[in-house]
């Protein structure tokens, strides 16, 4: 672990009419994230009682998430750190170099922010090689085990000299969650294959799982964020890649908002999947003779109207097959995602009164 100190840094001049939108959209991104994070908060613990490991790598994707994590420090009330996985030198001197850069790129931005930086480059402690031979890791799935290993190991590291729980954050947005599904769909997995990553799982935590590529590229841009592009992402021979780099594009160009379109309809299916099964673990729990549950499950929807506290209760996909089930049976049929996600954001509010339509 290494220890980065803070470096001057003179900023680009703005003028007051880019200064104020450079602001807007930063509040706008930020206090997204921030109302996630609050929202996991309520299935974990507080972030002032947890500490967390930021898995950068020195791309786009966890270059801005360490920013904006950054940012939101000071609220969270959480200490951080940030955790690189050096993956060797390569047969390619090119590649090797690249690698290097990466881990460059990360020390820079640390050393500005102050903040610890755990990497197998510099830690001479560590149970694994600290430059893994470039032959021992060909595959992306051998790379993948390397770098989870390195990162178990500096959770553990960073738990005991901050004494609390440490979360690894990790960088995962909505393409990347679409990417997978499609991934595991074409091999045949059926709809569990939709379960792939969740914003917490453990003690992991995917915060940008909701927004996609093109916000956070504009974003760094905006904020004049740096960051390195891998070039072996333009390799289409991995199906990950083609994915990306054809098949989504083009269905983008034959369709706009095809994209976004079928990332919400996979979304859909596995919340319509997962609101099914809450429903036969709930009638179990009514024929199994609990009354008292089964009670309450009566109290909570009646005609026109249902109880707010016991919905405010339910898992994210429950109330979203229940949003749209209550609109249907009350008529309403303009409805989208949008609005359903809408209705249950004022619905997690102390105000008594709320207006939709």
């Amino acid at each position: 672990m290494s220890k980065g100190r803070k470096i001057g840094e003179k900023r680009p001049f703005r003028s007051d009419r880019e200064g104020r939108a450079l602001r807007s959209k930063w509040v706008n991104l930020d206090h997204q994230l921030l109302r996630l994070l609050r929202s996991i908060e309520k299935e974990s613990l507080p972030f002032s009682q947890m500490s967390l490991l930021i898995a950068v790598s020195g791309g786009l994707d966890s270059m801005v998430l360490l920013e904006l994590l950054y940012r939101l420090r000071r609220i969270l009330k959480s200490e951080l750190a940030v955790a690189h996985v050096y993956h060797g030198g390569s047969p390619s001197e090119e590649e090797g170099q690249i690698r290097l850069k990466f881990y460059e790129r990360v020390r820079e931005r640390v050393c500005e922010m102050d903040i610890p930086l755990y990497s197998n480059l510099n830690s001479k402690d560590l149970d694994l090689d600290s430059d893994p031979d470039p032959g021992e890791l060909k595959s992306e799935e051998e790379m993948r085990d390397f770098r989870y290993k390195c990162l178990t190991q500096w959770q553990k590291e960073f738990s005991s000299q901050s004494r609390k729980p440490v979360y690894l954050v990790l960088a995962h947005h909505a393409d990347d969650l679409l990417e997978t599904r499609l991934i595991r769909l074409i091999r045949g997995t059926g709809q569990k294959g939709l379960r792939s990553m969740r914003p917490l799982w453990k003690d992991r935590l995917r915060p940008l799982l909701g927004f996609q590529r093109s916000d956070l590229e504009a974003y760094a841009y905006q904020q004049r964020i740096k960051w390195t592009e891998d070039p072996s992402n333009k390799n289409e021979d991995y199906l990950r890649n083609w994915l990306r780099g054809s098949w989504l594009p083009a269905l983008e160009s034959r369709h706009q908002g095809g994209v976004r379109n079928l990332s919400r309809s996979l979304q859909r299916i596995l919340d319509q999947k997962l609101g099914e099964e809450f429903e036969l673990e709930k009638n179990k729990e009514a024929n199994a003779g609990r009354e008292e549950e089964t009670r309450e499950a009566n109290e909570f929807s009646s005609g026109a109207s249902f109880c707010r506290d016991s919905f405010n209760q339910m898992p994210i996909e429950k109330k979203r097959t229940f949003i749209a089930s209550y609109l249907r049976r009350q008529g309403v049929r303009a409805y989208g995602q949008s609005h359903i996600d809408e209705i249950i954001k004022r619905l997690d509010t102390p105000r008594k009164e709320l207006t939709f339509f």
